[in-house]
């Protein structure tokens, strides 16, 4: 996809100032404009501690804690997922329309065609979590659940870093993008 928005428009996508990720934070432009990529840290951030925890339900050998740990899990999976969709909501409302608006030439409809392929992991993840954590718990479902995670994490850290390689470089131009 991204080399399809290079050769659409290569002022952005194929641009040595702007294009490449090592220079957005030196560019004079990062710091004028919103960015995207402070806001996507926590997430990232969040779904490690969501492995820790089911990490160290694999490790234990004592089921109370165990479920406790499935138990923490799942809430931190789940209050990062609300911080997603707020945050989703965020650029599908102010963001992605303004870039739009700036730039009616870039295609960026796949954005929000990945947001509801992730919606659909994101429930798909939490209702595995919430089912692993109302039974006994075997060393198998916790691989399972650190599987359903990891698989989710996969697909989130793709999108981010896509979606961060698509919105940095308009935020770096001439243009005001401001939200």
């Amino acid at each position: 996809r991204l080399q399809a928005l290079a050769r659409a428009s290569p002022d952005l996508y194929d641009n040595p100032e702007i294009t490449p990720r090592a220079k957005w934070f030196d560019h004079p432009k990062f710091n004028e404009n919103s960015q995207m990529p402070p806001f996507h840290v926590h997430f990232r951030l969040e779904l490690q501690t969501v492995l820790k925890h089911l990490a160290r339900a694999y490790e234990s050998e004592d089921c109370q804690k165990q479920r406790r740990l499935v138990k923490h899990a799942h809430q931190t999976f789940s209050s990062s997922m609300r911080g997603l969709n707020g945050h989703v909501r965020i650029e599908e409302y102010a963001c992605f329309p303004l870039y739009k608006e700036l730039y009616p030439h870039v295609d960026i409809r796949f954005l929000y065609q990945d947001h509801e392929s992730l919606h659909s992991s994101e429930q798909r993840t939490l209702e595995h979590l919430a089912n692993l954590g109302n039974t006994s718990i075997s060393q198998q479902d916790v691989v399972n659940a650190i599987q359903q995670v990891l698989d989710f994490d996969d697909h989130l850290m793709a999108h981010l870093g896509e979606e961060e390689e698509v919105v940095v470089p308009m935020s770096l131009t001439e243009k005001e993008v401001w939200f």
